[in-house]
């Protein structure tokens, strides 16, 4: 997660540079385009995963697991980091591995972790606290990032199909509340906060509509399904350069940073589960593109990594950038879901080139060992939801969206 992730201090700088390479605006063609039982149902290529990684990826994944496992601590809460951030991730990876037929100690220690995540709600506003600090501060009230919400709906919804439990249920309803009220723009997508810009951050908006394509799915309503979609619509057409990726600006279309790998990243997967729910083969075709981004201007070819930022220097070559191992598991994720989806090897070959670069540091990755550990179960296939029968589109004009009964 992005939460504590340091950036270079050249990114200002960067932005500059760019406003003067690429003053003209982005543009983009926008397309025309039952409940469920508890046990989460799974699409059909799902169902062929239970088996989990094999081969060369196999002992890569034990050691990986491994290291989720020994990183659980229920003295602090669970998967929660010293300083008071649970890890999303590793809950994420808890049920999905559980799904997989990893065994019960995994659902449980999710669901003991998701519990402690739901300390850090606030039942009287709504939203998630950043961490634990966040809910005894008052100046801190307000601080409820929408990368952090989206995250945690997604876990309230996995712990709903494990148990069954109405309560899951519920907590869910309560966030995608949050969202709604809160977070989401009329016009399509997600700010980035509760307080502060207005402006589409491509990396918090795709983790948004990842999240409410789950959503929809779960409550088998057309409506956030529809909105997430229109995001999707809105991202590409307002946020995408084909030279450059996708680009946070403001709302009068001023270039805001460098490109950024984690914005490229999120609303990648996010266009990859839209292309699985909407069934539109634009979306698929987006995240093609975006890959194919990532491959011609963030990959660090000496070390087979991904850059954090991409900024084009006046050769046309890409300035060096750090890479950040946490950017570069969702990376990973990314990729091997796409491979999935798409059926194109090459994008399983580059998630585990990426993985590989990065797998002499897996001895020591503790918490941060939760997203590589779903990369690799990632290239076995997507753990996709399997879609249901939607309920019939109603005609309420309302902003809330929310059906969920």
């Amino acid at each position: 997660m992005r939460h504590s992730n340091p950036k270079s201090a050249r990114a200002a700088a960067a932005a500059t540079l760019l406003l003067g390479l690429f003053a003209s605006s982005v543009s983009g063609q926008q397309d025309s385009t039952t409940s469920i039982a508890s046990s989460r149902p799974r699409s059909p290529e799902s169902m062929a995963l239970l088996s989990g990684p094999s081969g060369t990826d196999a002992p890569l994944f034990a050691q990986l697991e491994a290291q989720v496992s020994g990183a659980y601590d229920s003295t602090r809460g669970g998967w929660v980091a010293k300083n008071g951030i649970p890890s999303d991730a590793c809950v994420a990876f808890g049920f999905e591995f559980a799904r997989r037929g990893g065994g019960g100690v995994w659902q449980d220690r999710a669901l003991a972790t998701n519990e402690w995540t739901w300390s850090l709600f606030d039942s009287t506003g709504g939203g998630f606290f950043q961490r634990l600090a966040d809910t005894r501060h008052f100046d801190a009230s307000f601080h409820k990032p929408t990368d952090a919400n989206a995250a945690r709906l997604e876990n309230q919804l996995d712990a709903w199909h494990a148990t069954g439990d109405a309560k899951y249920r519920t907590r869910a309803r309560q966030v995608a509340d949050f969202m709604d009220r809160v977070l989401l723009d009329g016009r399509g997508g997600f700010i980035d906060g509760q307080v502060g810009s207005r402006d589409l951050v491509p990396y918090s908006n795709g983790m948004a509509i990842h999240a409410w394509l789950e959503w929809a799915v779960a409550s088998a309503d057309p409506v956030p399904r529809d909105f997430a979609l229109r995001s999707l619509d809105r991202a590409w057409q307002e946020d995408w350069h084909a030279q450059l990726g996708m680009l946070h600006k403001d709302d009068f279309g001023v270039l805001q940073k460098a490109p950024q790998l984690e914005d490229q990243i999120e609303m990648g997967r996010a266009y990859v589960l839209g292309s699985h729910v909407g069934g539109r083969a634009a979306d698929l075709d987006r995240a093609k593109a975006i890959a194919a981004l990532l491959e011609s201007n963030f990959l660090d070819a000496k070390t087979g990594t991904w850059r954090t930022q991409a900024v084009p220097q006046k050769d046309g070559k890409i300035h060096p950038a750090a890479s950040v191992a946490d950017e570069n598991a969702r990376a990973a994720l990314f990729l091997a879901e796409l491979a999935s989806v798409s059926g194109d090897a090459r994008w399983r070959d580059a998630a585990r080139r990426s993985i590989q670069a990065y797998q002499k540091d897996f001895a020591k990755a503790g918490l941060d060992a939760g997203d590589w550990a779903r990369a690799v179960q990632a290239l076995a296939g997507a753990d996709l939801p399997e879609l249901p029968q939607w309920k019939e589109q109603t005609t309420q004009k309302s902003k809330q969206i929310l059906r969920f009964k």
